[in-house]
C-alpha cells in the first residue's frame, strides 16, 4: 500500500506539476539525487552492523550497497573522461592505459562483488526447507522492480532508436518520473529486507 501510495504521488506531481517543477525533482539538486546516494550508504551501514551472517557475506553486501551509492553519484562517469562501465571506454584512443586498467580494475571487482552475492542468494532460496524468511522475499521484489526500473530508463532512447517514436516531453517526464522511483524504492526495500531478518543482532 505505501508503495502504491509513493509510486502515486509521483506519477501525479509528474502529469500536474508544472514540467519545470518535475526536472527540479529529478536534477542533481532534487530530492532523488541527494536521498538516493544517502539511503544506499545506510543500507552498507546495517549490512555490517545488523546482519547475523557470515563476516564475508557482511563485507560484500555493504561494499555492494556502497558501490551503488558511488553509482547514484556518477562516481563512474567522475573518474575519468567517461563512465568507464562502457565498452567505448576501453576502445577510446583519448583515455590512457593506466585509466583503462584502473576502470578495468574496478569493474572486474564490482562484477565479483555482484556475481558472488548472486550465487550465495541463490545457493541459500535452494536450501531453503522451512518458510521463507520474509527479508528473502523483499531482495527478490527488489530484483524484479530493479529490472522494471532498467526497462523504464531504456524505453524512451529505444522506442526513437528502433522505431523512429519520439515522444513529447510530458511523457518523457512521466517515464522518468517512475524509473527514479523505482530506483530510490531500491534501497528502501533492501533497508526493510535488513531490519526483517529473523536472525539479525
Amino acid at each position: 500500500l505505501l508503495i502504491f501510495l509513493y509510486i502515486g504521488i509521483s506519477l501525479h506531481t509528474a502529469f500536474t506539476a508544472p514540467l519545470v517543477v518535475t526536472e527540479y525533482l529529478f536534477s542533481e539538486e532534487g530530492a532523488y539525487e541527494v536521498f538516493g546516494p544517502l539511503l544506499w550508504f545506510v543500507l552498507a551501514f546495517l549490512c555490517l552492523v545488523k546482519l547475523k551472517l557470515q563476516f564475508s557475506t557482511r563485507i560484500l553486501t555493504a561494499l555492494a550497497a556502497l558501490m551503488l551509492g558511488l553509482r547514484e553519484m556518477d562516481l563512474h562517469k567522475s573518474l575519468f573522461e567517461m563512465s568507464f562501465i562502457k565498452t567505448n571506454f576501453y576502445k577510446s584512443p583519448d583515455i590512457a592505459l593506466t585509466d583503462k586498467l584502473l576502470g578495468f580494475t574496478l569493474l572486474m571487482v564490482m562484477i565479483y562483488v555482484l556475481v558472488a552475492l548472486a550465487k550465495r542468494f541463490y545457493k541459500v532460496l535452494r536450501n531453503i526447507k522451512q518458510d521463507l524468511d520474509i527479508s528473502y522475499v523483499y531482495v527478490v521484489f527488489t530484483i524484479g522492480i530493479a529490472a522494471l526500473s532498467k526497462v523504464l530508463d531504456r524505453m524512451t532512447s529505444q522506442l526513437n532508436e528502433l522505431f523512429d517514436i519520439q515522444l513529447i516531453r510530458s511523457t518523457q517526464v512521466a517515464i522518468m518520473t517512475a524509473e527514479e522511483s523505482f530506483e530510490m524504492l531500491l534501497p528502501v526495500l533492501l533497508i526493510v529486507a535488513v531490519l526483517s531478518y529473523r536472525n539479525f543482532k
